[in-house]
C-alpha cells in the first residue's frame, strides 16, 4: 500500500515492523579506511548467532559494517526515500553529504514508494538458486515495474528473507470462561468483544480484514462493488475501544481490552511468556507482511583515499560490492540459516516453505517448526492470505473515504 505522511512509526514498521533505512553512514567518518560493506537492519530482527556467522563467512571478502537500528524516525525514512543523493562531480561526497548503506532492510509496504522515488536499484539475483527456490508468492511480491506495481516481467527489486502475518490476540483468562474462542475474523463482531477490541490505526489493514471476513480480496480496487461493506464497517466500529498501531498490547495486559489485532512479530513473543494471552491466525486467511533486503540506488563504498563511488559504477571495487550483495542474500536463503532464523526469531523464512506454501518436506525441520501453527500457518490458510498491493489513486481515495466514514461519530437523533 502507499505510505503517507499520516502514518505513525509502527505503521512504517508494518510487519514487523519494517527495518530501518535511515541511519546514514557519513563519508567523512570512513575516510582513510578500506572499503566497507555497510548493512543496516532492525536490531531485534536477526539473532546474534546468525550475525556472527554471516560476519565469519563474508568478512574475508570485504570488511563488513553491521548497523543495527533500535527505532525508526518518520522524518528520517522520508528523507532517505525521497531525497536523491548527489556528489561534487568528481566521484566524491562532501563531509555533510550522507552516504547510504550498501544494503538495507525494508518492509514490503514501502517497496512501491522506494521504487517510485528511484531510491533503489534492482537486484541481479534471478540466476541464483535461492531465487528459483523461493515460493512464487514471494517472487511476485518483489517483481515490479518502474512505478512500483506488481509485474511478472518486471525487475527484481528486493529479496524477501522473513515474513509474518496479521493475527488476533486475546485474553484467554477473561474469554475462555465465557466460552469464546475465536477462529476467524467474523468473531470480532461477537458480543463478548463489544468495546473490548483494539485495531490497527490504518485503513488498508482494517478494511482488509473486513474484506477478508466477507470472503473478498484485501486488494479490491472498487469498494463500491462490495454489498454491505459500509454496514459491516459501522458494526465493527461499535466493537472497537481504540485504534493503535503502536501500543495495542499494553491495554491487553491492563485488561482495558480483551482482544487485539496486530502483527505476529509483536504478538508471538507475548504469547510465549504470558499464559493469559493466546492468539490465532484466522482460518479464512490473513494479511501477510515481509522484510526485504534492498540495495539503495546511490549507496557509496568509500575507497582507501576517502573518495566514494556509487555501487552502480564500473570500478572493480563496485563489482566486488555487487558480488557481496549476492553473497549476503544467499546466506539468508541457505536452508540451515533459514531454519535457524525461523527458530530464533518471531518470524519465519520463506525458504522453509515449498511451492504450495506447505512446510518444505525436503528440509529436516525440527518439531518446534513443524508444530508451530502461529509462526507458520497451514498451507490452506496461507493459500487464502495476501500481501497488500499498491492501488491506483482512485482506489486509494475510496479506501480513505470508507475509513473516514467508519471513524466519524454518528450524531444521535
Amino acid at each position: 500500500f502507499q505510505a503517507t505522511g499520516k502514518m505513525r512509526r509502527r505503521s512504517l514498521l508494518l510487519g514487523l515492523g519494517s527495518l530501518a533505512l535511515t541511519q546514514l553512514v557519513h563519508a567523512c567518518g570512513l575516510r582513510g579506511r578500506s572499503p566497507q560493506f555497510v548493512v543496516e537492519f532492525l536490531a531485534s530482527s536477526i539473532p546474534a548467532s546468525l550475525l556472527k556467522r554471516v560476519e565469519a563467512q563474508l568478512q574475508a571478502t570485504m570488511p563488513l559494517k553491521l548497523t543495527p537500528v533500535s527505532q525508526l524516525a518518520d522524518s528520517q525514512l522520508s528523507t532517505w526515500l525521497l531525497t536523491p543523493q548527489s556528489n561534487d562531480g568528481d566521484g566524491s561526497t562532501t563531509d555533510s553529504q550522507p552516504t547510504f548503506p550498501n544494503l538495507a532492510s525494508l518492509g514490503d509496504s514501502w517497496l512501491a514508494l522506494a521504487i517510485q522515488s528511484q531510491s533503489l536499484q534492482p537486484l541481479a539475483i534471478e540466476s541464483q538458486s535461492g531465487w528459483n527456490q523461493l515460493p512464487a508468492v514471494f517472487q511476485q511480491l518483489v517483481q515490479r515495474n518502474g512505478q512500483g506495481n506488481l509485474d511478472p516481467s518486471g525487475e527484481i527489486w528486493a529479496a524477501p528473507y522473513r515474513w509474518g502475518q496479521l493475527m488476533i490476540a486475546y485474553r484467554a483468562d477473561k474469554l475462555d470462561p465465557l466460552g469464546w474462542t475465536p477462529t476467524d475474523w467474523n468473531n470480532l463482531w461477537d458480543q463478548p468483544v463489544e468495546r473490548r477490541l483494539s485495531l490497527p490505526d490504518h485503513e488498508r489493514l482494517v478494511l482488509g480484514l473486513v474484506l477478508k471476513a466477507m470472503g473478498q480480496s484485501i486488494n479490491v480496487s472498487n469498494l463500491g462493488s462490495i454489498n454491505d461493506l459500509a454496514d459491516r464497517l459501522a458494526s465493527l466500529q461499535q466493537q472497537v475501544k481504540f485504534y493503535s498501531s503502536d501500543n495495542y498490547l499494553q491495554p491487553l495486559f491492563l485488561e482495558d481490552t480483551w482482544v487485539a489485532v496486530g502483527w505476529s512479530m509483536d504478538i508471538l513473543p507475548v504469547v510465549q511468556r504470558d499464559p493469559r494471552i493466546k492468539a490465532i491466525v484466522p482460518t479464512s486467511g490473513t494479511i501477510l507482511n515481509a522484510d526485504l533486503w534492498v540495495q539503495p540506488h546511490q549507496a557509496v563504498t568509500p575507497d582507501t583515499e576517502g573518495n566514494a563511488e556509487t555501487i552502480d559504477g564500473s570500478s572493480d571495487g563496485n563489482d566486488a560490492t555487487a558480488q557481496f550483495v549476492q553473497d549476503w542474500i544467499n546466506f539468508f536463503w541457505e536452508p540451515d540459516i533459514a531454519i535457524q532464523l525461523s527458530l530464533l526469531s518471531s518470524a519465519a523464512s520463506p525458504m522453509i516453505l515449498d511451492t504450495n506454501l506447505a512446510l518444505n518436506s525436503s528440509l529436516s525441520l525440527p518439531s518446534a517448526l513443524l508444530d508451530d501453527r502461529l509462526l507458520i500457518p497451514s498451507a490452506e490458510i496461507l493459500a487464502q492470505s495476501e500481501f497488500i498491493q499498491p492501488l491506483d489513486p482512485g482506489a486509494i481515495a475510496q479506501y480513505q473515504q470508507y475509513w473516514q466514514t467508519m471513524r466519524t461519530p454518528v450524531n444521535p437523533t
